[in-house]
């Protein structure tokens, strides 16, 4: 006993001074300069802890924590913490550090730029000229619609995850994180449905004042479309963690991971995620030969287990009911697409500027014949096209969304129909369905959060990991990992 007594010892000191210090620092600072010292310090402590995880972590572990951080990006505020403090984007910085300098990084190749990452530079400078000369490049909501949904990360991730998660390994561990995650998001869904509401966290999520969808399967996101995406996303990662892990405990859990999360999809109340994940799962299931034979099993499950939930979950069926007869979102989405095809059809080429549709499009609304306007952008509208496609169209021109349309072609169509190892036909299968569900999400919704887009661009960096050739096992001993620089 008091050998083990001694063994945590260490440790704990480890662990508890560190925090007794940064409690009572935190609170002399809050005393004498109030919140924002206090924030200030919070930011201080949480880059060296940044610093330090970079430097001792594998990237995979730090890359893995970060895409899990995003699914409450813009929502840290609600959890306690300001906006200055963004896990997430200290997670990818940390993440950056670790890749250049972290563990392993002697051995690591060299990033290779190759044509598809400068044609992706050439849209983010399309679109950061175009934001500069219509004054939105730092606006908020311009910088992090550049930022997150076009984007820079997503690009940056793109380019990095072929090094970052080159080996088994590593694929091994955003596997898990985002089986992980899934347990997560679908858990939540299922307890924000049926009950009980005591195991929904963080609590924010329940606040019919936060975010919209109130009453839907709204997940951290507090916005019922993004967590459908974000669900199926991590059905899609369980159902490829099935076929490629080896133990029968985990490949179990990882299965009935997926199918919750794709059943919870259902509870999203979103006729986006039901017709994205219907036609990512046929597409999947048809597109590879491998698959063909579980099309109807899995169309009969997913059938039957629908069915079931329908039976059984109070209510679900009357909203499902009262969802597929509204017309008012049809209305919304039929008004703002009229009057952002007569704002392409007045400036086809360079468009109105990044982020400038709110302001600008209140002169292109039409009152149509058979339906009411139900949406239209005054002094102080806040209506935004219902597809990102259109909405690019608008504001950067013919020519600019069709520059962001091919490279987003040749970067995720060329991931999925590459020819890499025998091992990656999982992950290809995976991005084919993911990529079909948000590419219809992408059509009918603004869909403006971070978490979908760094997925997806992550996931197609994964499978070009091949092209660096293969990684060393970290079970290896070092003496036999063949020397390179990065």
């Amino acid at each position: 006993m008091t050998g083990r007594a001694s063994s945590l010892a260490r440790p704990a000191l480890l662990a508890g001074a560190p925090t007794a210090a940064f409690l009572l620092a935190g609170y002399l600072v809050y005393e004498r300069h109030g919140y924002g010292g206090f924030a200030a310090l919070t930011v201080a402590v949480g880059a060296l802890a940044a610093a330090y995880l970079a430097l001792q972590v594998d990237p995979a572990w730090v890359f893995s924590a970060a895409i899990f951080a995003f699914v409450f990006n813009g929502n840290w505020a609600h959890v306690g913490l300001p906006s200055l403090i963004a896990p997430d984007r200290f997670l990818i910085v940390a993440a950056i550090v670790s890749l250049l300098f972290g563990p392993g990084a002697r051995t690591r190749p060299r990033l290779r730029i190759e044509p598809i990452h400068k044609l992706l530079a050439a849209v983010l400078l399309y679109a950061a000229v175009s934001a500069t000369l219509a004054g939105t490049l730092l606006a908020e909501e311009g910088g992090y619609r550049l930022l997150d949904r076009l984007g820079v990360l997503p690009f940056l991730l793109f380019l990095l995850a072929p090094v970052a998660f080159r080996g088994a390994h590593q694929r091994r561990i955003l596997l898990g994180v985002l089986v992980g995650l899934g347990a997560y998001l679908g858990l939540t869904s299922l307890f924000e449905t049926v009950g009980p509401h005591a195991l929904v966290f963080p609590r924010y999520i329940l606040d019919e004042n936060i975010g919209i969808h109130a009453g839907h399967a709204r997940g951290p996101f507090a916005e019922a479309e993004a967590n459908g995406v974000a669900l199926f996303g991590c059905a899609v990662a369980s159902a490829v963690a099935f076929a490629v892990w080896r133990r029968r405990g985990p490949r179990l859990l990882a299965a009935a991971i997926a199918m919750l999360c794709t059943l919870d999809c259902l509870f999203t109340l979103q006729r986006a995620i039901w017709i994205g994940a219907a036609a990512g799962i046929v597409l999947t299931l048809t597109a590879f030969a491998p698959l063909r034979r579980y099309l109807g099993p899995a169309l009969g499950v997913l059938a039957l287990a629908v069915a079931v939930s329908l039976s059984v979950v109070p209510g679900l069926k009357e909203s499902i009911n009262e969802r597929t007869s509204d017309q008012m979102s049809i209305w919304d989405r039929e008004n703002l697409t009229g009057a952002a095809l007569r704002m392409v059809a007045a400036r086809p080429v360079l468009g109105f500027g990044w982020g400038r549709f709110t302001e600008v499009s209140e002169p292109y609304f039409r009152q149509p014949a058979d339906i009411p306007l139900t949406a239209s952008n005054g002094p102080k509208g806040t209506d935004v096209v219902h597809s990102v496609v259109l909405s690019n169209a608008v504001e950067l021109g013919l020519f600019g969304c069709a520059l962001w349309l091919g490279a987003l072609l040749l970067a995720v169509g060329g991931a999925i129909v590459t020819r890499g190892p025998p091992e990656l036909l999982p992950w290809r299968a995976g991005l084919l369905a993911f990529a079909t569900c948000w590419t219809v999400v992408l059509n009918l919704t603004p869909l403006p959060q971070a978490f979908p887009n760094v997925l997806l661009w992550t996931w197609a960096g994964v499978i070009l990991s091949w092209r660096y050739g293969p990684a060393a096992d970290p079970r290896v001993a070092p003496a036999s990992v063949p020397a390179a620089r990065l």
